[in-house]
């Protein structure tokens, strides 16, 4: 019975230990099923919140370099507006110097055209008063004639005649019978019979046509004299005008010789002005601001105002970059305002301080050039490095030299 009760115990013993070996293998298995379920949800959404976070960031790098182009486009607009402008400003110049030298040329073509007919209208007036004035002599020479030639025939009718004209009177009359004489020898000799009365009609009409011809020519030669003191006159004029013209115009010359001579001695007076005002102050760029500043290189002051004695001229930025911040993305790009270019990458004509690209995110320009090491330092690791080898004893002062690394070889 004791055997038997052990066997029974042994195998009470024994299915416990099976029972329970199974309970455990269940209930491992079925935290086993419960942790790779776990670990499979927590896969799933691990890999959700990595989809998530790529997407993410694949959504944030388009932006950053959809705004990187944008940044980029608005530089390049602004240099093809700037270029524009020039290149306008230089086209309107030309067609104002153009303009003006027109209207010059018409101005003096005008000028020339007035004289001109300035001249002919005084050549036309004197050409006038001198027809007006033969007119009046001809129609003079006319009239003495015609009174002479009245004159001499009604005093060759009278018989006897009293008064001033009385000796005019008994010449006439002894003139017509001496050529009454003469005509009478003249017939005689031709065998040609002529009464009387026709003969001392024919002397009388001789004698009238000799005195009105005498006194045509007494009258012609009057006229003559007087064409001569006319002309003379219209001479005497000429010459008055011309030196009154030449008068005034040397005036003028000398009038128009001291206000060139003034205005360019005040162009060259303004152009030596701004060359030294251009020598006294660099143009730069204020990165905060986006607005040139002028610094004066004597006294280092710095004003935001352009020097009055530059006038419509514009200094010239430095061909130099400069290290700005994008406010979007806060990354530094670089900028050149002179040539008005825009750049994310370094420029490859530019020199940074290593120690400063290497540790830091930041980027500096190199201020100083370590010729014996061929490296590039701004101040601050400039300074470091001269107390560190100064410590060591392995400083060589003459191995520095200044060098500005925004700017192309550094100058």
């Amino acid at each position: 019975m004791a055997a038997i009760q052990r066997e029974r115990e042994a195998f009470r013993e024994f299915v416990r230990g099976e029972m329970a070996r199974r309970l455990q293998h269940l209930f491992r298995k079925i935290v086993a099923d419960k942790r790779r379920a776990r670990q499979i949800q927590e896969e799933e959404a691990k890999r959700e919140i990595e989809l998530k976070m790529l997407k993410i960031s694949e959504n944030a790098a388009q932006q950053a370099a959809c705004h990187r182009r944008e940044v980029t486009e608005k530089y390049d607009k602004l240099r093809e507006e700037a270029d524009y402008k020039e290149q306008r400003r230089r086209i309107d110049g030309i067609e104002k110097q153009k303009i003006v030298h027109r209207r010059r040329q018409r101005a003096w073509e005008a000028f020339k055209t007035e004289k001109v007919a300035r001249k002919e209208a005084l050549k036309l007036q004197e050409k006038e008063n001198y027809e007006r004035l033969k007119s009046q002599w001809e129609n003079t020479i006319a009239e003495q004639v015609r009174k002479r030639g009245k004159l001499v025939e009604q005093l060759l009718q009278l018989v006897e005649v009293e008064g001033e004209w009385e000796k005019m009177h008994a010449q006439l009359h002894q003139r017509v019978k001496e050529r009454t004489k003469q005509l009478t020898a003249k017939y005689k000799s031709n065998g040609v019979v002529v009464p009387k009365r026709e003969v001392i009609e024919r002397a009388q009409h001789e004698i009238m046509a000799e005195e009105t011809e005498d006194e045509r020519r007494k009258t012609e030669n009057n006229w003559l004299q007087a064409e001569a003191e006319f002309l003379q006159k219209l001479d005497n004029d000429e010459e008055e005008r011309l030196l009154a013209e030449n008068a005034e115009e040397r005036a003028a010359r000398q009038k128009s010789a001291l206000s060139i001579q003034c205005a360019f001695r005040m162009f060259a007076a303004r152009k030596l002005l701004r060359r030294m005002l251009a020598d006294l102050y660099v143009k730069e760029f204020d990165t905060e601001t986006y607005a040139p500043r002028y610094r004066n290189t004597l006294t280092g002051k710095v004003t935001t105002q352009k020097p009055n004695g530059l006038g419509s001229e514009e200094l010239e930025y430095e061909n130099r970059w400069v290290i700005m911040t994008d406010d979007v993305l806060g990354e530094q790009f670089f900028y050149n305002p002179r040539r008005m270019k825009q750049s994310w990458a370094k420029p490859d004509d530019c020199k940074f301080c290593e120690p400063c690209c290497t540790n830091a995110l930041s980027t500096v320009f190199a201020t100083v050039w370590n010729s014996q090491d061929d490296t590039y330092l701004c101040q601050a690791c400039y300074e470091k490095e001269y107390v560190a080898r100064s410590q060591q004893g392995d400083l060589q002062s003459d191995a520095y030299a200044a060098y500005d690394g925004s700017r192309a070889n550094g100058q």
